[in-house]
This record gives structure tokens, C-alpha cells and sequence, in this order.
């Protein structure tokens, strides 16, 4: 059993313990990666990363920056999936509906060596437009039905299945760039180490909370919404194809 290093925190940010050796990376507002990636907010926190809004500005735009823990960094069957999926030259219609990788690359931490995943920004997700309970029009239930399963049928024509399909999965977007205002302000949460523990840099200085507006895409017109197909790491290969 792990020893407990911190004191607890009961907002809604990854759990602290796991900033130790193997485990999240450390982040604060303004970090760069890659020396082109300066983390403007927190977007979630997941069982095996934390995900941000970064600017890239190199390209002058922002992007998601998905770090994941040092642990499962090496052999990240996401990362396999989505190189993959990213050779493939196709005009299939589902490739839209899939959510591409922009950039990958490794960052070195106090906690290990962490593979860092660049995509496009995603404004919500299913599970927070659902449970707002928001009622649907059969139009709007019919083009976002139309949308998943484009996407799934190019993951298919891929010899590939998603094993995680659900409403945190599927992303919803607009054709825009994501602006500061989108943010809301951030939420510190201050780590306070436990008496007999000797401070170090495994452990932010604030965990954040989520800062992705809640309801922002709640009155946006159907028509308007792109949706993509995220988190492949619950992608499968049927075949037992080993070409990835």
C-alpha cells in the first residue's frame, strides 16, 4: 500500500497520490513543451492523463495537449492506433469524424518520461451535454447518429474497433479556433505536503480544476456541430493484425 503524502483534496482534480514516481506529470499555467506548446488552461483529468488547452505558437493557435503517465507512456496502444489511423490515405467520409493526432512527442519529468499527445481543441463531450438534460429534436439526434457512425465505419475499414464507445468519447466541436474568453478562471487547489515528507517537484504546487465552460454548446444549432470520435485507446484490432 502506498503512503500517503498529502493532505486530501476533495475539489474535483486528479488525485494528488498519483504525482509520485510513475505517475501524472506536473503542470502549471504558462509551462511550454516542446518548446512550442505554453499551457493556457485545464481542460480534464483522466485514470492515465491529464489533458490541457495549450497554444501553439508556433502555428499561432490552440490545441488539446493530452500527458500521460510515465507508466503507461512506453507502450501506449493509443499512440499505435493513432499512427496508424494517420498513414492511411483515404477520402473515406468518416475520417473526419475520428479525431487526428496533430504532434506527439516524450517530455521529461520529475516523475518519469511522460508521451505527450497534441489534437485539435474539443469544445464538450456526450457525457457533459447529456446530463444537463437538455431535450433533443429527432434532427439533431439524427445528424449526430449520422456523424458516430461514419466515424466508426472508417475505424472499421481500418480493421480496427473502438472497445471504449460512450458519451465521454464522442466530441463536439465548431469550425473555430477555441478563444481565451472560452476558458473560465481558474480554480486552485494548493498541495500541502503531510509533517515527515520533504518537499520536492513530483507534486504541483496547485492541482486545477476543470476550466471548459459547462453548456457551452447547449443552444448551438445542429448543423453547426462537428463531431469527432476520441480517446483510441480503447481501440482493438479484430484481426490480430500486428501491422501497428
Amino acid at each position: 500500500m502506498k503512503m500517503r503524502r498529502f493532505e486530501r483534496i476533495h475539489d474535483v482534480v486528479e488525485p494528488v497520490e498519483e504525482y509520485r514516481a510513475g505517475g501524472y506529470h506536473p503542470v502549471h499555467l504558462e509551462d511550454t513543451f516542446h518548446h512550442r506548446y505554453r499551457i493556457v488552461g485545464k481542460w480534464a483529468f483522466g485514470q492515465f492523463s491529464t489533458v490541457w488547452i495549450a497554444e501553439d505558437t508556433r502555428l499561432e493557435r490552440h490545441v488539446t495537449l493530452k500527458i500521460l503517465k510515465a507508466n503507461i507512456s512506453s507502450n501506449s496502444r493509443e499512440r499505435s492506433i493513432l499512427l496508424h489511423l494517420s498513414k492511411v490515405d483515404s477520402h473515406h467520409p468518416g475520417k473526419n469524424h475520428v479525431l487526428q493526432l496533430l504532434d506527439q512527442f516524450e517530455h521529461k519529468g520529475p516523475n518519469g518520461l511522460h508521451l505527450c499527445l497534441v489534437f485539435p481543441v474539443m469544445m464538450s463531450d456526450g457525457q457533459a451535454m447529456t446530463i444537463r438534460g437538455k431535450p433533443r429534436y429527432p434532427g439533431y439526434v439524427r445528424e449526430i447518429s449520422k456523424q458516430i457512425l461514419l466515424g466508426l465505419n472508417y475505424i472499421h475499414d481500418q480493421g480496427l474497433i473502438h472497445g471504449d464507445l460512450q458519451p465521454a468519447n464522442i466530441l463536439f466541436t465548431l469550425n473555430c479556433d477555441l478563444s481565451g474568453e472560452m476558458i473560465t478562471e481558474p480554480e486552485f487547489s494548493p498541495v500541502n505536503w503531510l509533517p515527515g515528507f520533504e518537499v520536492d517537484n513530483s507534486a504541483p504546487r496547485y492541482p486545477i480544476s476543470s476550466q471548459r465552460p459547462r453548456g457551452m454548446l447547449d443552444n448551438t444549432a445542429f448543423s453547426t456541430l462537428l463531431v469527432k470520435i476520441g480517446d483510441m485507446g480503447g481501440g482493438l484490432n479484430p484481426f490480430g493484425d500486428t501491422r501497428m
